[in-house]
């Protein structure tokens, strides 16, 4: 029998630590996955300033990846700093975070 390689990306390997932890910890639950999804979700905190860090760490991967291709010389690359995004009408202060999402520019030269 050939081995097999998990080729999920690491989001989705993360997601299914989380899912067998919360499953170990309340196994007489039986939970499903969306009722611990929204379990998960319930409980995450993120402030503006953990997803702007996220935000230039995911447009410094796509950089580092363009430049690995070989399509575009790293001197051409640029990563503006991230901004906060109004999804919908509202307010985007206190601790509720859904409201808005971060942009970020990678510009080309």
């Amino acid at each position: 029998m050939l081995d097999q390689k998990d080729t999920r990306s690491k989001g989705a390997k993360t997601w299914s630590k989380f899912t067998d932890f919360i499953k170990q910890e309340s196994p007489e639950k039986n939970l499903s996955h969306s009722e611990i999804k929204e379990q998960i979700l319930a409980d995450i905190q993120a402030s503006e300033e953990d997803l702007r860090l996220l935000a230039h760490e995911r447009a410094a991967n796509v950089k580092n990846y363009l430049i690995a291709s070989g399509k575009v010389e790293a001197e051409r690359l640029f990563v503006l700093e991230p901004k906060v995004v109004q999804l919908k009408e509202g307010s985007t202060s206190g601790k509720d975070m859904s409201n808005i999402a971060m942009q970020v520019d990678l510009v080309i030269k």
